[in-house]
C-alpha cells in the first residue's frame, strides 16, 4: 500500500510538554490532598483533560466535577506553558516529509494550543491539517481522530502513518486501520508495544522503505 499522508501526535512527539502538563497537574490535584500527581499524569498520558479529570476522581476519591478540575488544570496549564520545548529532530523530519507525503496533526489538546505551538515552532507550514479533540466526538483511545484526519486528508486509513509516544494514542491509530510508529520520548518509559514498530529517534527512519500490508 502506497503511503500518502503522515499524521504526528503533537505532545511528547513534536513538542515536550508532558512534564509541563504533569506540573499543572500536580498543582492541580495538590489541592484535593493528592501527593503526586506528577507522576499520575505521565502513568496515564494521552486522553483529554475532563477524561483524565474523571480518572483523577475515581482514581482519588474526590468530592468534584470532572469539569471544575479539568478548567483549574487549564488555568494552571496556561501559566506555565512557555516553558513547553521543540523536539527539534523531530519537527526537521516532519518539515523533510512534507516534501513528499501529505502531514497533519492529530492531537487530544485543544485547536487553539496546537495552532500556536505549530505556528511558534515554526512548523506550521508544513502542516495540511490539524485536527484536535475538540474536533470529534469521542478522544483517544478511539480512532475518531485519526479517522477524521484521513477524510480531511481525502485519503485512506491504511494510506496513512500515525507517529504516537503513548499507549492511549497508538491505540486510537490501529483502532482507525493506521500503520502506526511508536516514538520512545527519554522523558519517560511508556509501553508501545502495540506500535508497529519503535523507535528513539526519527531520524533514522526512511519512510520510503515502509511497507504498508
Amino acid at each position: 500500500m502506497q503511503v500518502k499522508a503522515i499524521i504526528f501526535d503533537k505532545d511528547g512527539v513534536l513538542v515536550n510538554s508532558e512534564e509541563v502538563k504533569a506540573t499543572a497537574w500536580q498543582q492541580t490535584l495538590a489541592y484535593y490532598g493528592v501527593k503526586d500527581g506528577f507522576s499520575w499524569y505521565l502513568l496515564n498520558l494521552g486522553p483529554t483533560s475532563i477524561s483524565l479529570a474523571s480518572k483523577a476522581i475515581n482514581t482519588f476519591n474526590l468530592n468534584e466535577f470532572a469539569d471544575k478540575i479539568s478548567c483549574e488544570w487549564h488555568k494552571n496549564y496556561l501559566l506555565i506553558k512557555d516553558r513547553v520545548k521543540p523536539i527539534k529532530p523531530n519537527i526537521r523530519v516532519l518539515a523533510n516529509l512534507s516534501n513528499t507525503y501529505l502531514i497533519a496533526i492529530a492531537s487530544s489538546m485543544d485547536k487553539v494550543t496546537i495552532e500556536a505551538e505549530m505556528r511558534k515552532f515554526r512548523c506550521r507550514e508544513y502542516i495540511q491539517v490539524c485536527v484536535s479533540g475538540e474536533d470529534v466526538g469521542n478522544n483517544k483511545p478511539a480512532p475518531d481522530i485519526y479517522l477524521a484526519t484521513s477524510e480531511i486528508l481525502q485519503v485512506k486509513p491504511s494510506e496513512c502513518i500515525a507517529i504516537e509516544d503513548s499507549p492511549t494514542g497508538i491505540c486510537a491509530a490501529k483502532s482507525a486501520g493506521m500503520f502506526c510508529i511508536g516514538f520512545k520520548n527519554p522523558l519517560y518509559d511508556l509501553d508501545l508495544s502495540a506500535a508497529d514498530i519503535i523507535v528513539k529517534d526519527l531520524t533514522q527512519i526512511d519512510f520510503t522503505k515502509i511497507r504498508i500490508p
